[in-house]
């Protein structure tokens, strides 16, 4: 049981990172993820997670914003590899988070 929500973890991540890349769109992380149930975890990325992916059209007019989800997104992407869930679901990209 373990190891399904550890591979879907680390597959967010890898997605996430290539969403940064440009290589897949925010559609295509909505549709592959919004309907896992995982954990509570999880489910806080995603809430939060939100936020990064419906503000492309602010990161296109606003390059301090962009830099500041950017950033926060590299943070999340980190703490997933590390299996810092609980960290992870700390990072909410509307500001710096203190994780």
């Amino acid at each position: 049981m373990e190891k399904p929500q550890k591979n879907i973890w680390l597959e967010l991540a890898d997605d996430l990172a290539s969403l940064l890349e440009g290589s897949v769109s925010s559609e295509f992380v909505k549709e592959k993820y919004f309907h896992q149930e995982v954990s509570d975890e999880f489910d806080h990325v995603m809430c939060r997670l939100a936020h990064f992916l419906d503000d492309g059209d602010i990161r296109d007019r606003d390059e301090r914003y962009k830099k500041m989800q950017n950033k926060e997104m590299r943070k999340l992407i980190r703490l997933i590899r590390s299996g810092d869930y609980t960290e992870a679901s700390l990072v909410h990209f509307l500001g710096e988070s203190e994780v």
